[in-house]
């Protein structure tokens, strides 16, 4: 599977639980760990209630 096709199928997954601008960063933070501080902020982005801003522990 592709990183394409990877993100995809995350995206289709996801869509209706969390809000898309969620989703966009989690799907950069999986693809760009080294621009995440904190590894909680990948758990606060998969909370469907989460507000989907940048966490201040990531590197923007």
């Amino acid at each position: 599977m592709t990183d394409e096709q990877l993100i995809t199928k995350f995206r289709h997954d996801v869509d209706g639980v969390l809000p898309d601008a969620a989703a966009e960063w989690i799907v950069e933070a999986v693809f760009d760990p080294e621009n995440v501080m904190d590894v909680a902020v990948l758990l606060d982005l998969t909370n469907p209630v989460a507000e989907a801003t940048p966490h201040p522990q990531t590197r923007r």
